[in-house]
């Protein structure tokens, strides 16, 4: 990789720190260090993928041997899909075709026989974050507010999904921070030390909840948001139409309130002055209840 850089954006979490530069060559540089570093949390290696479908690439990081949970990928551009869709108030043909070969590529990947840890990096993290804040941590507020059969019901479902029966190759970090699109069209999704054997639903899911999350919060602002269940509807034909295994829609939904509980969870420890709204607990809740319907419904069945 050219190391002669220049930085175009950094970010920092409580999850990571994320930098991407410009190389002398004309490619994009994204490094990537965790807080906690998720090859550590596997205890395996990941077998190195070599998985495109049309349309999209999955980009393998190389791990710097100099420092632990520090993660490079070289890339093709540093359009980010989820600073697109932010900043998009209507539907983008281009963004459209770019769930639509991330749906193909999920599928491709579900469908291989490729071997990967099975701990699920961000449910163990999530585990690990609940039992925090019942003693203290910034996030401690939010679960006050969660308390009860509500929260009971996010831990039940991460213990089902940390362990996944009859589970799938995944990449345990499907988020649209991962995604990137160039100006062709053609997208690169970033695969890391997350990459797990999980529930077909966790990958889906995971990005399924940061678009509802989205809808939720450009209606809130009074934003046009009728384009993000576009973007869901063909995330899940594309996945569907390219072979991927059936999902059970009841675990959708719970993959659903889990992620959107995470990021709350997540954006406590990040920015801890700032509390979570009342407005944005009642949907947390009403995405567990929802969940926890769909659940019951399948029981009886």
């Amino acid at each position: 990789m050219d190391t002669d850089e220049s930085l175009i954006w950094q970010n920092e979490t409580s999850v990571w720190f994320q930098q991407v530069s410009r190389t002398a060559a004309g490619t994009y540089l994204l490094r990537r260090e965790y807080v906690r570093d998720p090859a550590a949390v596997s205890g395996a290696a990941r077998s190195s993928p070599v998985r495109t479908t049309a349309g999209a690439t999955l980009i393998d990081a190389e791990r710097d041997p100099r420092w632990p949970g520090v993660d490079l990928y070289e890339l093709r551009s540093d359009r980010q899909l989820a600073l697109l869709v932010l900043d998009g108030a209507a539907s983008d043909p281009a963004t459209t075709e770019c769930f639509r070969a991330v749906g193909a590529l999920l599928a491709s990947r579900h469908g291989s026989d490729a071997p990967g840890p099975r701990q699920v990096f961000h449910v163990v993290r999530f585990q690990d974050e609940l039992s925090l804040a019942a003693s203290g941590s910034p996030s401690s507020r939010l679960r006050a507010k969660l308390a009860g059969a509500l929260l009971d019901s996010i831990e039940d479902w991460l213990e089902e999904l940390a362990s996944p029966a009859g589970g799938v190759p995944s990449l345990g970090n499907a988020t649209m921070n991962s995604i990137f699109l160039d100006e062709s069209g053609q997208v690169e999704l970033t695969y890391g030390p997350e990459a797990c054997t999980a529930h077909p639903e966790y990958d889906v899911g995971w990005l399924l909840g940061e678009l509802t999350e989205l809808e939720y919060s450009f209606s809130q602002r009074g934003m046009p948001s009728s384009h993000i269940p576009l973007y869901a509807r063909t995330l899940l034909d594309s996945y569907r139409d390219a072979g991927g295994p059936e999902l059970d829609l009841a675990r959708l939904a719970r993959v659903v309130a889990v992620r959107v509980c995470l990021h709350y969870f997540d954006f406590s420890e990040t920015m801890p002055t700032i509390p979570i709204g009342q407005a944005d607990i009642g949907f947390l809740e009403w995405l567990i209840e929802r969940a926890r319907m769909m659940e019951d419904d399948d029981a009886e069945r």
